[in-house]
């Protein structure tokens, strides 16, 4: 892969050229993923949808996307440090299973001691914009509207976060003599 990344970064395409691009076709696939993930909700869970609000409803799905948003910028992070097929598929099952098991996908937090609660605050899982979407009047007050949209901005930070991270540890991997970039010009000019 370092031969296909030198020729990557010898095009005339700019690191912030190459980087949107890559970026948006991970968008792409991310918006397929929650299409999907959202439409199958709809249809194995008919009669569940069918007492949400549609304002609800909209809010949930906004939820969502914005929850797609965390594992996209992780796995543009891990493409970022070079990560291969293996350690993206193991980092995506280990941390999604984590992320799940605070979030209370398995256990109810309501089981749980004090810290491993404070600990479930910390991270992307534990985001209840759904769940008071979905329990939302079909007259929806401008608090329910802001604790669910403050949902959603915690989750966008945490991606924003990610993101930013991603794109330091891009810039120093092009850096780098494994990456071909300006160090890898030094070493190949002593040999």
């Amino acid at each position: 892969r370092v031969d296909v990344r030198r020729r990557n970064l010898s095009s005339p395409l700019s690191f912030a050229s190459y980087n949107l691009q890559l970026g948006a076709a991970c968008m792409a696939v991310t918006l397929l993923a929650w299409v999907w993930t959202f439409c199958l909700g709809l249809v194995a869970f008919p009669d569940a949808a069918a007492q949400v609000e549609p304002g609800g409803l909209a809010l949930c799905a906004l939820s969502m996307l914005a929850y797609c948003m965390v594992p996209l910028a992780l796995g543009f992070l891990l493409g970022q440090v070079g990560a291969n097929g293996i350690v993206c598929n193991a980092t995506g099952n280990i941390v999604g299973m984590v992320i799940s098991f605070f979030g209370g996908a398995w256990i109810s937090l309501d089981l749980m001691t004090p810290e491993i609660v404070t600990l479930a605050h910390l991270l992307p899982g534990y985001s209840s914009a759904c769940s008071v979407a979905a329990h939302a009047p079909a007259i929806m007050d401008s608090a329910t509207l802001g604790l669910v949209l403050g949902h959603v901005g915690v989750l966008l930070l945490f991606a924003l976060a990610l993101l930013c991270v991603s794109l330091v540890a891009g810039r120093k991997r092009l850096q780098t003599s494994e990456a071909g970039g300006n160090r890898a010009a030094e070493a190949s000019a002593f040999v």
